[in-house]
Protein backbone atom coordinates (compact mmCIF):
# COMPACT_ATOMS: atom_id res chain seq x y z
CA UNK A 1 0.00 0.00 0.00
CA UNK A 2 1.04 3.62 -0.46
CA UNK A 3 2.93 5.28 2.37
CA UNK A 4 3.23 8.92 3.36
CA UNK A 5 5.88 10.78 1.40
CA UNK A 6 6.09 8.15 -1.34
CA UNK A 7 5.99 9.39 -4.94
CA UNK A 8 2.51 9.06 -6.48
CA UNK A 9 4.24 7.50 -9.49
CA UNK A 10 6.11 4.87 -7.47
CA UNK A 11 5.75 1.33 -8.81
CA UNK A 12 2.65 -0.15 -7.13
CA UNK A 13 3.66 -2.94 -4.78
CA UNK A 14 1.21 -5.38 -6.37
CA UNK A 15 2.47 -4.57 -9.88
CA UNK A 16 -1.09 -3.81 -11.03
CA UNK A 17 -3.36 -0.76 -11.17
CA UNK A 18 -7.12 -0.29 -11.18
CA UNK A 19 -8.06 1.69 -14.31
CA UNK A 20 -11.50 3.34 -14.14
CA UNK A 21 -13.83 4.88 -16.71
CA UNK A 22 -16.11 7.90 -16.24
CA UNK A 23 -17.27 8.46 -12.66
CA UNK A 24 -19.11 11.81 -13.11
CA UNK A 25 -18.53 12.85 -9.52
CA UNK A 26 -20.57 9.99 -8.02
CA UNK A 27 -19.26 9.97 -4.46
CA UNK A 28 -20.65 6.51 -3.58
CA UNK A 29 -19.11 5.05 -6.73
CA UNK A 30 -15.74 6.70 -6.13
CA UNK A 31 -15.62 5.57 -2.51
CA UNK A 32 -16.55 2.05 -3.57
CA UNK A 33 -13.65 2.07 -6.01
CA UNK A 34 -11.16 3.01 -3.29
CA UNK A 35 -12.48 0.40 -0.88
CA UNK A 36 -12.59 -2.25 -3.61
CA UNK A 37 -9.04 -1.48 -4.67
CA UNK A 38 -7.79 -1.78 -1.10
CA UNK A 39 -9.62 -5.07 -0.57
CA UNK A 40 -8.04 -6.42 -3.76
CA UNK A 41 -4.57 -5.36 -2.64
CA UNK A 42 -4.29 -2.63 -5.28
CA UNK A 43 -2.51 0.53 -4.12
CA UNK A 44 -3.09 2.73 -7.19
CA UNK A 45 -6.19 3.85 -9.09
CA UNK A 46 -5.93 5.57 -12.48
CA UNK A 47 -9.17 7.28 -13.53
CA UNK A 48 -9.69 8.25 -17.19
CA UNK A 49 -11.56 11.54 -16.85
CA UNK A 50 -15.04 12.89 -16.07
CA UNK A 51 -13.90 12.27 -12.54
CA UNK A 52 -15.29 14.68 -9.96
CA UNK A 53 -17.84 16.54 -12.09
CA UNK A 54 -18.35 20.24 -12.82
CA UNK A 55 -20.39 21.45 -9.82
CA UNK A 56 -18.07 23.41 -7.49
CA UNK A 57 -19.43 22.24 -4.13
CA UNK A 58 -20.25 18.65 -5.11
CA UNK A 59 -16.92 18.10 -6.86
CA UNK A 60 -15.04 19.46 -3.83
CA UNK A 61 -16.99 17.19 -1.48
CA UNK A 62 -16.33 14.18 -3.68
CA UNK A 63 -12.61 14.96 -3.83
CA UNK A 64 -12.47 15.41 -0.05
CA UNK A 65 -14.23 12.10 0.46
CA UNK A 66 -11.96 10.25 -1.97
CA UNK A 67 -8.89 11.73 -0.31
CA UNK A 68 -10.08 10.62 3.12
CA UNK A 69 -10.76 7.10 1.91
CA UNK A 70 -7.40 6.92 0.13
CA UNK A 71 -5.55 8.05 3.25
CA UNK A 72 -7.45 5.50 5.34
CA UNK A 73 -6.75 2.62 2.93
CA UNK A 74 -3.29 3.63 1.69
CA UNK A 75 -4.41 4.09 -1.94
CA UNK A 76 -3.09 6.63 -4.47
CA UNK A 77 -5.72 8.16 -6.79
CA UNK A 78 -4.45 9.48 -10.14
CA UNK A 79 -6.91 11.13 -12.52
CA UNK A 80 -6.84 12.85 -15.88
CA UNK A 81 -9.31 15.47 -17.00
CA UNK A 82 -12.35 14.76 -19.10
CA UNK A 83 -14.77 17.24 -20.61
CA UNK A 84 -17.04 17.04 -17.53
CA UNK A 85 -14.45 18.24 -15.04
CA UNK A 86 -13.90 21.77 -13.68
CA UNK A 87 -11.38 23.22 -16.12
CA UNK A 88 -11.89 26.73 -14.76
CA UNK A 89 -12.00 27.13 -11.01
CA UNK A 90 -10.14 23.89 -10.24
CA UNK A 91 -7.74 22.61 -12.88
CA UNK A 92 -6.43 26.09 -13.69
CA UNK A 93 -5.62 26.67 -10.00
CA UNK A 94 -3.78 23.47 -9.11
CA UNK A 95 -0.09 23.77 -8.22
CA UNK A 96 2.56 21.68 -9.97
CA UNK A 97 4.74 19.30 -7.99
CA UNK A 98 8.36 20.13 -8.95
CA UNK A 99 9.50 16.51 -8.71
CA UNK A 100 6.79 14.61 -10.61
CA UNK A 101 5.18 17.40 -12.64
CA UNK A 102 1.78 16.22 -11.38
CA UNK A 103 -0.88 18.44 -9.81
CA UNK A 104 -1.52 17.68 -6.13
CA UNK A 105 -5.21 18.06 -5.31
CA UNK A 106 -5.64 16.52 -1.86
CA UNK A 107 -3.63 14.00 0.18
CA UNK A 108 -3.25 10.89 -2.03
CA UNK A 109 -5.18 12.54 -4.91
CA UNK A 110 -3.19 13.77 -7.95
CA UNK A 111 -4.23 15.14 -11.33
CA UNK A 112 -2.26 13.86 -14.33
CA UNK A 113 -1.59 16.88 -16.60
CA UNK A 114 -1.73 16.44 -20.35
CA UNK A 115 1.48 14.71 -21.34
CA UNK A 116 2.35 13.26 -17.93
CA UNK A 117 4.66 10.32 -18.61
CA UNK A 118 6.34 7.83 -16.30
CA UNK A 119 7.76 4.30 -16.22
CA UNK A 120 6.46 1.30 -14.29
CA UNK A 121 8.49 -1.89 -14.55
CA UNK A 122 10.23 -0.75 -17.72
CA UNK A 123 6.88 0.13 -19.37
CA UNK A 124 6.27 3.73 -20.44
CA UNK A 125 2.84 5.17 -19.52
CA UNK A 126 1.51 8.51 -20.84
CA UNK A 127 -1.69 10.35 -19.89
CA UNK A 128 -3.54 12.90 -22.03
CA UNK A 129 -6.92 14.23 -20.93
CA UNK A 130 -9.42 16.29 -22.88
CA UNK A 131 -12.58 15.81 -24.96
CA UNK A 132 -15.51 17.81 -26.35
CA UNK A 133 -18.86 18.17 -24.59
CA UNK A 134 -21.19 17.18 -27.41
CA UNK A 135 -24.05 18.16 -25.08
CA UNK A 136 -22.73 21.71 -24.69
CA UNK A 137 -25.97 23.10 -26.17
CA UNK A 138 -27.84 22.05 -23.02
CA UNK A 139 -25.08 23.27 -20.70
CA UNK A 140 -23.96 26.75 -19.64
CA UNK A 141 -20.61 28.01 -20.90
CA UNK A 142 -18.38 29.05 -18.01
CA UNK A 143 -20.45 27.08 -15.50
CA UNK A 144 -20.37 23.44 -16.60
CA UNK A 145 -18.41 23.44 -19.84
CA UNK A 146 -15.33 25.30 -21.05
CA UNK A 147 -13.30 25.51 -24.25
CA UNK A 148 -10.31 24.43 -22.13
CA UNK A 149 -11.80 20.93 -22.16
CA UNK A 150 -10.28 20.36 -25.62
CA UNK A 151 -6.79 19.19 -26.50
CA UNK A 152 -5.24 21.83 -28.74
CA UNK A 153 -2.80 21.39 -31.60
CA UNK A 154 -0.21 23.03 -29.35
CA UNK A 155 -0.91 20.38 -26.68
CA UNK A 156 -0.36 17.65 -29.25
CA UNK A 157 2.89 19.17 -30.51
CA UNK A 158 4.24 19.56 -26.98
CA UNK A 159 3.37 16.02 -25.87
CA UNK A 160 4.86 14.48 -29.00
CA UNK A 161 8.07 16.47 -28.51
CA UNK A 162 8.34 15.61 -24.82
CA UNK A 163 7.29 11.95 -24.87
CA UNK A 164 8.44 10.55 -28.22
CA UNK A 165 6.89 7.08 -28.02
CA UNK A 166 4.99 5.26 -25.30
CA UNK A 167 3.84 1.73 -24.45
CA UNK A 168 0.55 2.60 -22.75
CA UNK A 169 -1.56 5.65 -23.57
CA UNK A 170 -4.35 6.86 -21.29
CA UNK A 171 -6.85 9.35 -22.68
CA UNK A 172 -10.39 10.49 -22.06
CA UNK A 173 -11.48 10.74 -25.69
CA UNK A 174 -11.21 8.06 -28.38
CA UNK A 175 -9.24 8.74 -31.58
CA UNK A 176 -11.20 8.94 -34.84
CA UNK A 177 -9.41 6.01 -36.52
CA UNK A 178 -10.96 3.47 -34.13
CA UNK A 179 -14.53 3.97 -35.38
CA UNK A 180 -14.03 2.51 -38.89
CA UNK A 181 -11.68 -0.13 -37.46
CA UNK A 182 -14.65 -1.33 -35.39
CA UNK A 183 -16.75 -1.49 -38.56
CA UNK A 184 -18.76 1.61 -37.71
CA UNK A 185 -19.59 4.44 -40.09
CA UNK A 186 -17.80 7.59 -38.88
CA UNK A 187 -20.20 9.76 -36.93
CA UNK A 188 -23.16 7.38 -37.29
CA UNK A 189 -23.76 7.51 -33.51
CA UNK A 190 -24.78 11.16 -33.88
CA UNK A 191 -28.03 10.14 -35.57
CA UNK A 192 -29.23 8.70 -32.25
CA UNK A 193 -28.42 11.71 -30.10
CA UNK A 194 -30.98 14.13 -28.57
CA UNK A 195 -32.27 16.71 -31.05
CA UNK A 196 -31.34 19.62 -28.76
CA UNK A 197 -27.64 18.92 -29.22
CA UNK A 198 -25.79 21.08 -31.74
CA UNK A 199 -24.17 20.07 -35.04
CA UNK A 200 -21.40 22.54 -34.22
CA UNK A 201 -20.49 20.54 -31.11
CA UNK A 202 -20.57 17.32 -33.11
CA UNK A 203 -18.11 18.84 -35.58
CA UNK A 204 -15.91 20.01 -32.71
CA UNK A 205 -15.90 16.47 -31.35
CA UNK A 206 -14.97 14.96 -34.71
CA UNK A 207 -12.11 17.46 -35.08
CA UNK A 208 -10.90 16.65 -31.57
CA UNK A 209 -10.79 12.94 -32.31
CA UNK A 210 -8.84 13.59 -35.51
CA UNK A 211 -6.43 15.66 -33.41
CA UNK A 212 -6.02 12.64 -31.14
CA UNK A 213 -5.25 10.56 -34.25
CA UNK A 214 -2.19 12.70 -34.78
CA UNK A 215 -1.05 12.07 -31.22
CA UNK A 216 -1.41 8.29 -31.29
CA UNK A 217 0.23 8.09 -34.71
CA UNK A 218 3.32 9.75 -33.22
CA UNK A 219 3.32 7.96 -29.84
CA UNK A 220 2.55 4.47 -31.29
CA UNK A 221 1.11 2.90 -28.10
CA UNK A 222 0.77 -0.85 -27.84
CA UNK A 223 -2.15 -0.35 -25.46
CA UNK A 224 -4.58 2.58 -25.45
CA UNK A 225 -7.16 2.91 -22.66
CA UNK A 226 -9.92 5.55 -22.76
CA UNK A 227 -13.32 6.53 -21.40
CA UNK A 228 -15.81 9.19 -22.61
CA UNK A 229 -18.04 7.00 -24.82
CA UNK A 230 -19.56 5.00 -21.93
CA UNK A 231 -18.97 1.71 -23.70
CA UNK A 232 -16.78 -1.26 -22.79
CA UNK A 233 -15.01 -2.81 -25.77
CA UNK A 234 -11.65 -4.19 -26.87
CA UNK A 235 -10.12 -3.84 -30.31
CA UNK A 236 -6.91 -5.62 -31.33
CA UNK A 237 -5.83 -4.61 -34.81
CA UNK A 238 -2.94 -4.10 -37.22
CA UNK A 239 -4.90 -1.23 -38.83
CA UNK A 240 -3.44 1.49 -36.63
CA UNK A 241 -2.54 4.83 -38.23
CA UNK A 242 1.17 4.00 -37.90
CA UNK A 243 0.81 0.42 -39.21
CA UNK A 244 1.67 -1.36 -35.97
CA UNK A 245 -0.37 -3.79 -33.91
CA UNK A 246 -2.23 -2.18 -31.01
CA UNK A 247 -4.98 -2.82 -28.50
CA UNK A 248 -7.58 -0.13 -27.81
CA UNK A 249 -9.87 -0.67 -24.82
CA UNK A 250 -12.78 1.61 -23.95
CA UNK A 251 -14.29 1.60 -20.46
CA UNK A 252 -17.94 2.15 -19.60
CA UNK A 253 -19.31 4.84 -17.28
CA UNK A 254 -20.52 4.39 -13.73
CA UNK A 255 -22.59 2.48 -12.68
CA UNK A 256 -22.42 0.24 -15.76
CA UNK A 257 -20.60 -3.07 -15.87
CA UNK A 258 -17.22 -2.60 -17.53
CA UNK A 259 -16.32 0.62 -15.68
CA UNK A 260 -13.14 -0.87 -14.19
CA UNK A 261 -10.18 -2.86 -15.45
CA UNK A 262 -7.21 -4.26 -13.52
CA UNK A 263 -4.10 -3.79 -15.67
CA UNK A 264 -0.52 -4.96 -15.01
CA UNK A 265 1.93 -2.08 -14.72
CA UNK A 266 4.15 -3.90 -17.22
CA UNK A 267 1.64 -5.78 -19.41
CA UNK A 268 2.47 -8.91 -21.36
CA UNK A 269 2.03 -7.27 -24.75
CA UNK A 270 2.63 -10.50 -26.68
CA UNK A 271 -0.45 -11.97 -25.01
CA UNK A 272 -2.56 -8.80 -25.11
CA UNK A 273 -1.87 -8.25 -28.79
CA UNK A 274 -2.54 -11.87 -29.69
CA UNK A 275 -5.95 -12.06 -27.98
CA UNK A 276 -8.67 -10.44 -30.09
CA UNK A 277 -11.45 -11.05 -27.55
CA UNK A 278 -12.57 -8.97 -24.59
CA UNK A 279 -10.74 -10.18 -21.49
CA UNK A 280 -13.21 -9.24 -18.77
CA UNK A 281 -12.37 -6.85 -15.93
CA UNK A 282 -8.83 -8.04 -15.14
CA UNK A 283 -5.81 -8.92 -17.27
Amino acid sequence: MSTAGESPLAMPADGRVLVVGDAHGSEPHLLGLVQGAAEAGLSTIVQLGDTFGTHPARSARAMDAVSGACVEHGVTFLWLDGNHDRHVGLLDRLPTDPVTGLHPCRPHVWHLPRGASWTWGGCRWTAVGGAVSVDAAVRTYGADWWLEEELTDADIDRVVAEVGVTDVLLSHDRPAWVEPALGQAPGAWWQHMPFRWSEDDFRRSQAHQRRLDRLVTALRPKLHLHGHLHRRYDLVTDESPWGGRTRVSGLAREPMQGNTLVVPCAPDFDRLLADTGTQGDAW
